[in-house]
């Protein structure tokens, strides 16, 4: 079944599995080596330094790929959620749990699934999924795990509050709250499910007062159906009647419910407030193919400069990890056959320097490589303590908490050490956090010193997930709103064949058009983007851009109450629209005279709707 499984939803083996075999199989040549000199020629501690030197290799080696290929398996289960495959996405992670039995991966296991109940609105399953979550015991460093008890326990605090749980959310709520290490998209469903209850309290004032005070939190990290609630929620606030945002409409095909139903049973305060402009607008579960490259829209034809400027830019180093065993196995093997010579006869005559002689290799081949490895050990166990305090999770939190000044101090102090994959990470947050605020010169600047930080092909691997992609997405987006078309093309071409089960490969895709075609000003291409949204996990700028887009090319059909929504945005959010105004000028330009045009009828959100509109 696993074979038909994978080869239908097109999943390649993992970006290091080539690598991670064949030093395995080096590893076990080493051992079969060890072996034969011993059988040949003797030489007993030569023999053990290969045999234990190979072993360790094959060892670690396997280890590498059987994490990867787990990892590589969640990778395409969440492009499956993002794509609106659940039935597929479902079957994968029942597969991917037969390959692993590490606790942290079988909490990711039932975070995805917790995840894809939210999304069916299956709130039941959703929070049976979350309790195996949180059952799962802690490994040894535990504040590794920290960020993913953070999703599970900020994803049972909304479905708590949406099932009218009051106490159980909160007290999940301040766990999330009270916890270091939580993630944005933690924290801000849990600043959701407050808002929530808060709703079902019929406490307005209390829900006005924190939606005010967490509204950036809520609506930059939370996932677009979660934001639509928020949404809801303000113009819930603002509406003094009935309002025409849940007529319905003709919906595509799609494993998930309409977005009106699922509305309603999680936040039905709000659901007559979202417009549905909102509902889920793919196309529905796409047919599966070869690959997921065919997820996506055909790329245009790229410059060939600007595809081998990508491709000596993303170029793997050559490997050096061979020169230096080279380098230190040579000067060894010389000196255990000095000290430990063997002879035709099997019994030499003792020496007084025998002894010495044994002591020596002894001390060489088993005292000193055990120093050496502990002492590695010992200093990336002292580097991972140093940063586990500030590490990213816990930066990334302090900057969803609003503590920007700290925050950015910090990942500006972590940027610049020698613990490569945290400096890497560090640069593209900052990376982020100057493309919201339309510094993107500056942006650009930080995605190029990310990749400076990952020359070695053992980071690019560590880093093939989530990260080095991540870099190569940001940086094919900030390409497209500096300008340089072809150079953003030519990033993203060489995204989507070295990464095809990316996550974010298709909201990326998406980012990128609505770039170009904001930038170009052309509002039906934007408009038509909008329709294909869906449920990818676009940016709250990026899905501005694309509503203004629509709402301009459109406005008739957009409707007054909805267009007087993105107006209030705009004025409520200045960052929102400095950020539009360098990215797509025409757009916010066409969208703003849509204020004089005299044939929108009202304009003001706080004003009632017509019967007609009703």
């Amino acid at each position: 079944m696993a074979e038909p499984l994978i080869a239908r939803l097109g999943i390649p083996p993992h970006p290091a599995h080539r690598k991670t075999t064949r030093d395995a199989r080096i590893g076990i040549v080493a051992m079969l080596v060890g072996v034969g000199i011993y059988a040949l020629i003797g030489v007993p501690t030569l023999c053990m330094a290969l045999f234990v030197l190979g072993g360790f290799l094959t060892f670690a080696n396997l280890r590498r790929r059987a994490r990867n290929a787990t990892q590589h398996l969640l990778n395409r289960a969440v492009g499956l959620l993002f794509d609106g495959r659940f039935a597929d996405a479902k079957e994968l992670l029942d597969h991917t749990e037969t390959t692993t039995r590490l606790p942290a991966f079988l909490r990711l296991l039932d975070i995805h699934r917790t995840v894809l109940a939210l999304r069916q609105g299956a709130l039941k399953d959703g929070l049976r999924h979350a309790d195996g979550a949180l059952s799962q015991p802690l490994g040894r460093n535990s504040h590794d795990e920290q960020p993913h008890v953070s999703i599970a326990q900020g994803l049972r605090a909304l479905l708590r509050a949406s099932t009218g749980d009051d106490d159980g959310a909160r007290r999940d709520t301040e766990a999330v709250l009270g916890n270091a290490h939580a993630t944005p998209e933690a924290l801000a469903r849990a600043e959701l499910a407050t808002a929530i209850s808060l709703e079902r309290a019929g406490d307005r004032t209390a829900l006005a007062t924190h939606l005010q005070a967490r509204r950036t939190l809520l609506l930059e990290h939370t996932h677009p159906r979660e934001r639509a609630i928020v949404r809801g929620y303000l113009r819930m606030l603002k509406a003094r009647t009935t309002s025409i945002y849940r007529e319905t409409a003709e919906q595509p095909p799609s494993d998930e419910p309409p977005n009106a139903d699922w509305l309603t049973q999680l936040a039905p305060g709000a659901a007559p407030f979202v417009p549905e402009a909102a509902r889920r607008t793919d196309d529905g579960p796409r047919a599966p193919g070869p690959s997921t490259s065919t997820r996506t829209p055909a790329t245009p034809r790229v410059d060939p400069t600007a595809r081998a400027a990508a491709e000596e830019r993303t170029k793997t180093p050559r490997s050096q990890q061979w020169i230096w065993i080279t380098v230190i196995a040579l000067p060894l093997i010389a000196l255990t056959l000095a000290l430990d010579p063997f002879d035709a006869n099997p019994t030499p005559a003792p020496t007084a320097t025998a002894p010495l002689a044994q002591l020596g290799s002894i001390v060489l081949f088993y005292v000193f490589p055990i120093a050496v490895f502990l002492t590695l050990i010992g200093f990336f166990l002292v580097q991972k303590r140093r940063y586990a305090d500030a590490s990213i999770a816990t930066t990334l939190g302090a900057l969803a908490r609003g503590e920007e000044s700290a925050a950015i101090a910090e990942l500006t102090r972590i940027s610049d050490t020698r613990a490569l994959l945290f400096a890497a990470q560090a640069h593209l947050t900052l990376a982020g956090w100057h493309d919201r605020r339309a510094d993107f010169p500056a942006a650009l600047r930080h995605c190029d010193a990310a990749l400076s930080k990952l020359t070695s092909p053992l980071y690019r691997e560590l880093a093939s997930d989530l990260l080095f992609p991540g870099i190569l997405a940001e940086r094919a987006s900030l390409l497209a709103i500096t300008g340089r078309v072809e150079d953003a093309e030519a990033e993203y071409q060489l995204l989507a064949e070295q990464f095809p089960l990316y996550a974010y490969l298709n909201a990326t895709r998406l980012r990128l058009d609505l770039t170009l075609a904001g930038g170009r000003g052309d509002l039906a291409a934007v408009a038509a983007l909008a329709e294909r949204i869906g449920n990818l996990p676009l940016s709250p700028r990026d899905e501005l851009l694309a509503e203004l887009g629509r709402a301009a090319a459109h406005p008739d059909a957009v409707g007054a109450n909805e267009i007087a929504r993105l107006q209030t945005e705009l004025r409520d959010l200045p960052e929102y629209r400095r950020w539009l105004d360098a990215v797509a000028p025409q757009v916010l330009t066409a969208f703003s005279q849509l204020g004089q045009t005299s044939d929108l009828g009202e304009t003001d959100a706080d004003t009632p709707p017509s019967a007609t509109e009703r």
